[in-house]
């Protein structure tokens, strides 16, 4: 996919770390193969074993990939999603990796996952003691997506904050 808009750069910008481990990650399966493929003319055994974790990473790598490229298809209106990543009014937290527009919420954690604000029922805020509190978007059906966590003394209360502030509004 070619860049064209600045909703589509800041897509890509908040998703390249992902990008780059799923990149990284099939550099190393096939290396993997690579390597089974040369030390089978010395060592079948070797070979066998090195072959087969190329072969089971190279089938969790493409899974991978094929799922990261499938939350972009889940969103209806492309246009209007990298118009509302490009508005002014959004809010990005780079540092959380979150992005927060008009009608969708990003968060890349060890994926990226795409939230549509029009399906989701209500912003819940759970709190584990006065340790931890976590932000929730709920689903009519009850499905919570956590989107932001924070504890005690580790500096991301104000980003907890604005985020809890900016959709509690919304909802």
């Amino acid at each position: 996919m070619a860049i064209e808009t600045a909703g589509q750069q800041k897509y890509a910008d908040l998703t390249a770390k992902r990008i780059k481990s799923l990149q990284t990650g099939m550099i190393v399966w096939i290396s993997l193969l690579c390597l089974a493929l040369i030390c089978s003319f010395d060592n079948i055994m070797l070979a066998a074993i090195i072959g087969c974790v190329g072969i089971v990473l190279a089938v969790l790598n493409t899974k991978a990939r094929k799922e990261f490229n499938r939350k972009l298809d889940r969103v209806k209106d492309k246009e209007e999603f990298y118009r509302q990543l490009a508005a002014p009014d959004v809010l990005e937290l780079k540092e959380e990796q979150l992005l927060i527009a008009k009608d969708y919420v990003v968060t890349v954690d060890t994926d990226v996952e795409i939230y549509d604000l029009n399906q989701m029922e209500k912003l819940e805020v759970g709190k584990q003691g006065n340790i931890k509190k976590t932000l929730f978007l709920t689903e009519p059906d009850g499905k919570r997506h956590a989107i932001l966590s924070t504890t005690k003394g580790d500096g991301r209360q104000r980003a907890f904050d604005q985020v809890y502030e900016r959709l509690h509004k919304r909802f």
